[in-house]
């Protein structure tokens, strides 16, 4: 329902609860196994690192198997 309020507009939406339920959980989902791979990556880095100092960021990304610019945004955190 859209309406004018005050020289402004209203608009109510109305939506199932089961579906924003269900959109809830998936975002929490995705949003813990995002961390989860992030922080497996990380810690990848961490040991190579310590490993063999002088690694390079590409020598990175083929062990993780991710493109040189993620690689470089991991390393910059």
């Amino acid at each position: 329902m859209i309406s004018e309020i005050a020289g402004g507009v209203n608009v109510i939406i109305n939506a199932n609860r089961d579906t924003i339920k269900d959109t809830l959980k998936d975002t929490i989902k995705d949003r813990i196994k995002d961390t989860l791979i992030n922080g497996e990556k990380e810690a990848i880095i961490m040991q190579k690192i310590r490993e063999k100092p002088a690694v390079t960021a590409e020598e990175l990304s083929k062990i993780l198997n991710i493109n040189i610019r993620n690689t470089r945004k991991y390393l910059s955190q």
